[in-house]
């Protein structure tokens, strides 16, 4: 990791900046001075002298500051000193460039190819990604009750003993995306759905074990259709996926079935606050339709969360009057489903 480059707040910059308007007048005066002027080209030299000390006193006095772009490729350190001083220090990843002969050149400044990148709305934590691909899954899951062939296909994965998948949990208890949908705080209507139909045709005592015995017998006390219906919620049930990417056979049932996730998906504040900064303005102006975000830069995190929610949904309410950024908004994805959709989407042609 490397130390970044040093920043200046804006009250700073505007005062090296004059500084530096009066450094250009200089040198324009020096420019026309006739060179043996003595007097002349030594009294602009002190005005240099002068000018350079003052430049170096408001550095000196300007505090320590890290801009939003640097903020949100950093990692920040708490660095406790012998003496009990602790201090607070940011780090950055070092960007190299290698010279022909195979020798590291180091840092390499100015170069376009070496800067970090600045994490953007679709740059999602680990929280985020798993978020949506339980929504997605929960989703697939619900809309597979509907339709007869496709869920007899994903039967066949789950009982052909020649098949591998990832998208299948065989054993309930490993299953991601119902641990993730059963934990505290997570909201999903589909899964509310499918457990209130869980509820109705299960005939064992729930949160308990049956022995297999007892359970044969419970089974064949039922009549036949409530049977199959249970053996159809069971099977879509099965359904999981790869919680930190998309999972090829989730993309392709949600294709197959014409479901978009923002149908039963909103991002909400606690989503929402998993952004950064940065990207939460990022996706202001996108959603806006703006090349600049520096006016939501300047907004606390916590504000730029709630104004997201709130346009999400109000887009969703259908209570904006701008037609065209409703419709941006609800029909935002963070890319990495976007992508999965365009890579996952089906042949028509054959």
């Amino acid at each position: 990791m490397g130390v970044p480059d040093r920043e200046f707040d804006a009250d700073t910059l505007r005062k090296l900046e004059k500084l530096a308007l009066r450094r250009q007048k200089l040198e324009e005066k020096v420019e026309a001075t006739k060179d043996d002027d003595h007097d002349a080209i030594a009294a602009l030299d002190a005005k240099f002298e002068t000018l350079e000390g003052e430049i170096q006193q408001i550095e000196e006095a300007a505090p320590e500051y890290h801009s939003e772009a640097t903020k949100s490729t950093a990692t920040v350190f708490l660095m406790l000193y012998p003496n009990g001083e602790v201090r607070r220090e940011y780090r950055i990843p070092r960007q190299t460039s290698h010279r022909p002969n195979g020798e590291n050149a180091g840092h390499a400044n100015g170069d376009a190819s070496n800067e970090a990148k600045v994490r953007t709305a679709d740059d999602l934590n680990d929280r985020q990604l798993a978020c949506i691909f339980t929504h997605q899954t929960l989703a697939v899951r619900e809309a597979l009750l509907k339709a007869p062939g496709l869920r007899k296909r994903v039967l066949v994965l789950v009982l052909h003993t020649g098949v591998r998948s990832e998208a299948l949990a065989v054993r309930h208890e490993a299953n991601a995306v119902t641990l993730n949908a059963e934990t505290d705080g997570f909201v999903s209507e589909p899964w509310k759905r499918l457990q209130e139909r869980y509820g109705d045709l299960n005939p064992f005592p729930p949160d308990s074990w049956t022995d297999e015995e007892s359970a044969f017998q419970a089974l064949c006390g039922l009549p036949d259709a409530r049977l199959n219906q249970l053996i159809d919620l069971l099977t879509v049930n099965l359904l999981t996926a790869h919680l930190q990417r998309p999972t090829a056979l989730v993309c392709r049932l949600a294709s197959e079935l014409k479901l978009e996730l923002r149908q039963t998906w909103l991002p909400d504040p606690a989503w929402l606050g998993g952004y950064q900064k940065l990207q939460l303005a990022e996706l202001l102006a996108e959603l806006h339709g703006s090349t600049s975000r520096a006016a939501y830069e300047i907004r606390k995190k916590s504000e730029l969360v709630d104004m997201l929610a709130t346009l999400f949904l109000d887009a969703a309410a259908g209570k904006l009057e701008d037609k065209q950024l409703a419709e941006r908004v609800n029909g935002w994805l963070p890319g990495v489903l976007n992508d999965a959709r365009a890579a996952n989407a089906p042949d028509r042609d054959r």
